[in-house]
């Protein structure tokens, strides 16, 4: 009898709860269609000032056709003493993620834009201090030994044309 009630209950609960193992209606009462597409591939359009290089997997240049869920290395390089101030992806900060002027992409699932911003260079004030002393007394010093040089030159030019001058002279003389 334990067992009859048993079946029976269990009877009860799956005619009560139906169960659909396989949906295969895709309308609605509208008759609007749901779909997906993914792409295969997604863009990266870099938007950058022109003294900046940017260079994806190793290719130069200002649109990339990424293949999806790869994961490229981005390179920037700034030229003419331009510094690098600030790069957003999709407008997320990810300065402090470049690395020596590279970032490696996540998976890529979407499309991008790379925003480069840059600022001339701020160079140092060379201050001429001890070292341009020292540099203008070894010049003023060599400056002085070469002097001396040519002057004892010139005094042995002077002598020597002093001699002919006497021998021409006491040649003139003699005859």
């Amino acid at each position: 009898m334990k067992r009859l009630a048993a079946a029976l209950m269990c009877l009860c609960l799956f005619s009560y709860c139906p169960i659909i193992a396989n949906a295969e209606e895709t309308s609605s009462a509208d008759g609007a269609v749901i779909s997906v597409t993914v792409p295969e591939s997604h863009t990266l359009t870099v938007e950058a000032p022109d003294n900046v290089e940017v260079l994806v997997n190793g290719n130069k240049g200002a649109v990339f056709n990424i293949e999806r869920l790869s994961e490229p290395t981005i390179e920037i390089k700034a030229h003419d003493d331009e510094e690098i101030v600030k790069v957003t992806l999709n407008g997320e900060n990810i300065s402090d993620k470049l690395v020596n002027g590279q970032y490696k992409l996540p998976p890529v699932y979407e499309n991008l834009t790379l925003e480069v911003e840059t600022k001339a260079q701020e160079t140092t004030p060379t201050e001429p201090t001890t070292q341009s002393t020292t540099d203008s007394d070894t010049s003023s010093t060599t400056t002085s030994e070469s002097s001396s040089t040519t002057s004892s030159d010139s005094s042995k030019t002077d002598n020597s044309s002093s001699k002919t001058d006497s021998s021409a002279s006491s040649t003139t003389t003699s005859s």
